[in-house]
């Protein structure tokens, strides 16, 4: 059957349409979720231990964040590498600036910055990132990487010594991320240089 002139018109634009107002809709509305979909690349090898590819699962014990398996150990050793960053006597991050790379997705969180985590086997450690900082930051380690405000790890009774999990940062431009560490009634606060130096 023949169709009419004007509902080929039609036909010809709904598509267009309907993508004009899914683009509209992503741009309004309250804090994205997490972004889903983004590129995990595998972590550069950093000095001190072998780290490979991302993963983060799970949940904390309030039910919210991701969990960090001891499933998802990449590497063992027993000091944090040269030149990390060690904080309450149970996490240790890289000092150096992280450069972030384009996820190739549409999410919220355009770029990835890979690195690694070291975490003292017998310590249970709360990391987090405040959702409004600049960036909009997310944070994931474990195998895959899934990003996520907080990260809980519950501690490995069966290890000893130091653990490497490979994950990092996404954000959405590059950002002075802070990320608050806890552990055994302590806190400190890191900020993580991804693209960007932090002020003095």
């Amino acid at each position: 059957m023949e169709t009419r002139p004007g509902v080929r018109r039609t036909l010809r634009i709904l598509p267009a349409l309907v993508v004009t107002g899914l683009l509209a809709a992503g741009c309004t509305g309250p804090e994205p979720d997490a972004p889903t979909g983004a590129a995990t690349p595998t972590p550069t090898p950093t000095a001190g231990s072998a780290l490979g590819d991302p993963a983060a699962t799970g949940s904390g014990p309030d039910g919210t964040g991701a969990a960090l398996s001891c499933a998802h150990v990449i590497d063992r050793i027993d000091a944090p590498p040269d030149g990390w960053t060690t904080m309450v006597a149970a996490v240790a991050m890289t000092r150096d600036r992280l450069e972030p790379s384009p996820t190739g997705g549409t999410d919220p969180a355009r770029l990835f910055a890979k690195t690694g985590l070291v975490v003292r086997a017998d310590s249970r450690v709360e990391l987090a990132v405040p959702a409004g900082s600049a960036g909009r930051p997310w944070i994931g380690w474990g195998s895959p990487a899934r990003p996520a405000r907080a990260l809980y790890f519950p501690g490995c009774p069966d290890e000893s010594g130091w653990l490497a999990f490979a994950g990092g940062l996404w954000l959405d431009v590059p950002a002075c991320v802070p990320v608050t560490v806890r552990s055994a009634g302590r806190e400190e606060r890191v900020r993580m240089r991804v693209g960007v130096d932090c002020p003095e």
